[in-house]
């Protein structure tokens, strides 16, 4: 009988097998995904969609799986609800008001701005002043000054320091040593290595074996280039003394005991012309010199006719009390200067002028400096530099991103929402289950009828060997009647309060036993796993945690519920599962219709 229920479940699990293998649901992979080229949601009001191979690409393309895997229905439905949203707030950005939105809409001015500065000087200003190479000749004669360089020594050094004298010497005995004694047997060392230089010894070499300088050491003993000053003396007037190839004798400072080799060095002079980047150099500065002229002379020439509106009730106020959109000044009745501008300016001007409160002749001056800037703008904006198709081109772009923050921002803001005790109550009461766990061990045991035979067992089980393992070599096979359970969970409620009561405060790997039961039976019990309990205290942080996030979703969910019934957005088909290649493999399938 026990024959022909063993082929009857064999039979049941292969044909279980092949059902679940042949009629689940199967994996879309980029081989498949034209097979299923079909939409997948619209919106009703506007006629977009989105098709199957569309939300494909989107996927492979995104950090969803950057190294590949197979994505759940529910990441399908997230991303595809996340994509229909963002293609919302887009259509809705199109037609927005930024200006609606002050520092968003400064955001986008002063980006332009920079856009707009940045053409007029590569395509107004550089090309007029461009200097010559006569010029930059001349420039480099004018300014010899500025190609200086100081003179310069190339060192290595040793360090014997009393801090670290134990080379040679026994370590505890040094450490008895005192403060003098460490010295003297610091001397004693950086002399012995002195005369081992004399005696031809490579410096680099002795660097590397005995110098107590952990910077230095492990490059052999090389500190690198220095000027006069670097290290001050004795150390300063040494290195700049001796000529090339030559050492110090032994001398002390603070640290310990020193000697310096002076590898090479190169006197103070001037960088020839001809010397590799000298001539990119001269030119540079010359263009920048060149660049700054010029464009004082067209803010000198525009402030002949500039009209500057200034608020001088504004003046009266601190400026650390001055909202950032309050106007400072106006620029020939086309460009705003705010407050935030003029707090740049601040600390400088406070330095300048020795003060620590902005008065209304300096406001005064700070608007008039930023008025400059927006001399050279309006200069640029003369010649068309803000109506390039380059320069439109980013503005609508930007604009457009700048937009869709603003839409987003309520629901990206600052939520200062915070669960109340009660609720943090409720739901620690309602998932009791996860922490105070009913059955919090995972436990399995050896059944022995034999008391000596339990007590070898045990023994056993104590080394780390698996239940099953000693059941079939020290159970059966020896004749011995051994059963074994093996691991399931373990609680007061489905064990014998004896049985609960000798693992109840062991921990995961422990094996308990012998323990004899009321029957007279013994068993050795071996904890797998225990689940702690966490008390009410305890889990309130991570019950806070938890329902943030939960209050993030749902706010994120009235978002988007919001948006799909304005719009009338409809999921029209159910997606299974995306088979997706590494993003490192390459684009897994032309299409040229793709982004």
């Amino acid at each position: 009988m026990r024959y022909f229920e063993y082929v009857a479940i064999v039979i049941i699990t292969i044909l279980f097998q092949l059902l679940t293998g042949c009629g689940g649901p199967p994996e879309i992979t980029p081989e498949t995904i034209d097979e299923y080229d079909y939409v997948v949601a619209r919106f009703d009001t506007t006629g977009y969609q989105v098709s199957a191979p569309e939300l494909y690409d989107k996927i492979f393309y995104s950090e969803l799986l950057p190294g590949g895997g197979v994505t759940t229905d529910s990441t399908i439905a997230d991303f595809l609800d996340s994509l229909l949203l963002d293609t919302l707030i887009g259509l809705e950005a199109a037609t927005c008001d930024l200006s609606e939105n002050w520092w968003l809409h400064k955001e986008l001015k002063d980006h332009m701005t920079s856009l707009i500065m940045r053409a007029f000087l590569d395509l107004s200003i550089y090309p007029e002043v461009l200097p010559d190479s006569a010029e930059v000749i001349e420039y480099y004669g004018n300014n010899t000054g500025s190609f200086a360089f100081p003179e310069r020594t190339e060192l290595y050094h040793i360090l014997s320091s009393p801090r670290r004298v134990s080379d040679s010497e026994d370590s505890a005995k040094v450490l008895t040593l005192t403060e003098e004694e460490r010295w003297e047997l610091a001397e004693e060392n950086i002399r012995r290595l002195y005369l081992m230089l004399e005696l031809g010894e490579d410096f680099q070499g002795l660097a590397l074996r005995h110098s107590h300088d952990a910077y230095s050491r492990d490059n052999a003993g090389r500190l690198g280039w220095i000027t006069r000053g670097t290290y001050g003396d004795p150390a300063d007037s040494l290195a700049f003394a001796l000529a090339p190839g030559e050492f110090t004798e032994p001398f002390q400072d603070n640290v310990g005991w020193h000697i310096l080799l002076i590898s090479d060095r190169i006197l103070s002079g001037i960088l020839p012309l001809d010397s590799p980047g000298v001539f990119l150099r001269s030119h540079n500065a010359l263009l920048q010199q060149k660049v700054q002229n010029r464009l004082k002379d067209i803010v000198d020439s525009m402030r002949q006719t500039m009209e500057l509106r200034m608020n001088r009730e504004a003046f009266e106020t601190d400026l650390g009390d001055l909202r950032s959109e309050i106007w400072m000044g106006i620029v020939n009745d086309v460009d705003t200067i705010y407050a935030n501008e003029v707090s740049t300016l601040e600390e400088g001007f406070k330095g300048y002028y020795l003060v620590s409160r902005i008065t209304p002749d300096i406001y005064e001056k700070m608007v008039d400096t930023l008025s400059g800037h927006y001399l050279l703008l309006q200069a640029a904006r003369s010649i068309g530099i803000d109506t390039l198709p380059r320069i439109t081109g980013i503005r609508k772009i930007v604009k457009h991103r700048k937009c869709k923050d603003m839409i987003y921002r309520p629901l990206l803001a600052s939520d200062p929402w915070e669960p109340t005790d009660s609720t943090i109550d409720e739901y620690y009461q309602v998932h009791i289950d996860e922490f105070v766990p009913p059955r919090p061990l995972t436990a399995g045991h050896l059944c022995i009828a034999d008391s000596a035979l339990a007590v070898f067992l045990a023994e056993q089980a104590k080394t780390g060997m698996d239940l099953a393992d000693i059941a079939t070599e020290f159970g059966k096979s020896q004749g011995y009647d051994v059963k074994v359970q093996r691991s399931r969970p373990v609680g007061p409620d489905n064990v014998e309060s004896w049985y609960y009561g000798a693992v109840c405060h062991k921990g995961a790997g422990d094996a308990v036993g012998p323990v004899r039961s009321p029957e007279g039976r013994y068993y050795v019990i071996k904890i797998v796993g225990k689940r702690q309990t966490i008390m009410r205290s305890m889990a309130d942080g991570r019950i806070r945690a938890l329902l943030r996030d939960e209050h993030k979703r749902q706010k994120w969910e009235a978002f988007r519920d919001d948006y799909f019934d304005r719009y009338d957005v409809k999921i029209l088909r159910k997606l299974p599962a995306f088979k997706l290649p590494p993003k490192s493999e390459g684009r897994y399938i032309e299409r040229p219709d793709v982004p």
